[in-house]
């Protein structure tokens, strides 16, 4: 049951590219490829971890890369890869944004906000990347930020959803 949840956070694998492997060719022959996945963490030393994987022997490898986030179990970046976004998925839910290295290393925490909202649990950049907006499940509502060019995150709107459904245990109020 210790690794039940790190392999559910794989599942989510929100971050994906693939290594230029004309650039590998020079360094090594091994085609990589390389995810950001979030997790439920428990602990300092878990949080936003890169999953590389090595196709040609077939290996994965983790290093941990921002960690003491509270439950980051969504991650979400741009298209340039530049900056990486995350939520903390604990009762009163955090956003964070995050800028990634070149060398893909470390995420360095650029700003962190609150959702406004109960654990949020899913992040969406609109097309022009200016907006982002979070749901957030618990509380039934979701939230948009808008994205400065520094990756700082600023409050525009939230909008509640109201109602409930047959199954009153798990539906009595609205999730996102």
């Amino acid at each position: 049951m210790k690794y039940a949840l790190p392999i559910i956070g794989l599942a989510l694998i929100l971050f994906t590219h693939q290594v230029n492997t004309a650039v590998l060719a020079n360094n090594q022959a091994a085609q990589l490829s390389a995810y950001l996945i979030g997790t439920y963490a428990d602990a300092k030393n878990q949080g936003i971890e890169l999953l590389n994987f090595n196709q040609d022997n077939m290996t994965l490898s983790t290093q941990l890369v921002a960690s003491a986030i509270k439950n980051p179990s969504f991650v979400v970046a741009n298209r340039a890869r530049t900056l990486i976004f995350s939520v903390e998925d604990t009762m009163n839910g955090k956003l964070k944004s995050f800028a990634l290295s070149q060398s893909e290393s470390n995420l360095t925490l650029l700003d962190q906000v609150d959702s406004f909202g109960d654990h949020p649990c899913y992040l969406a950049l609109d097309a022009a990347e200016r907006l982002l907006a979070v749901a957030n499940y618990g509380s039934g509502n979701f939230s948009i930020y808008e994205v400065d060019s520094t990756g700082g995150l600023h409050f525009k709107q939230s909008v509640q959803h109201l109602g409930s459904s047959i199954n009153k245990y798990r539906q009595n109020n609205a999730h996102v």
